[in-house]
């Protein structure tokens, strides 16, 4: 049986990721200055739903990148069209953040 190792970090990174979420929720529990319950405001719902769906998408790191972009900013990515997307992949290019999601092995800087 083979286990493909990309999965495997994933899921072990995500499943400590929403052990972490559990206990921060059960320690603010009840806390007045906390957030709304509506899970619309709720940061750690958010953040646990985007984690979620980052799990489940199959596409390369930019495209991962692109997804938590719209996920985070309320746009439906499968309802952007290919030219959509390619110009959010085009703008994300230019992110100093996002060149270390593209392997530069064996590129001249």
């Amino acid at each position: 049986m083979n286990i493909d190792e990309g999965n495997y970090f994933d899921r072990r990174i995500h499943d400590d990721i929403n052990e972490i979420i559990k206990d921060m929720r059960e320690t603010h529990k009840g806390r007045s200055e906390s957030a709304s319950d509506d899970p619309q405001y709720d940061p750690v719902r958010v953040m646990e739903s985007v984690f979620d769906d980052l799990a489940n998408f199959k596409g390369s790191p930019s495209e991962k990148a692109v997804m938590i972009f719209c996920k985070q900013n309320q746009i439906i990515y499968s309802k952007l069209t290919d030219e959509e997307k390619l110009w959010l992949f085009n703008i994300m290019d230019k992110s100093k953040l996002l060149k270390r999601l593209v392997s530069q092995r064996g590129k001249k800087k």
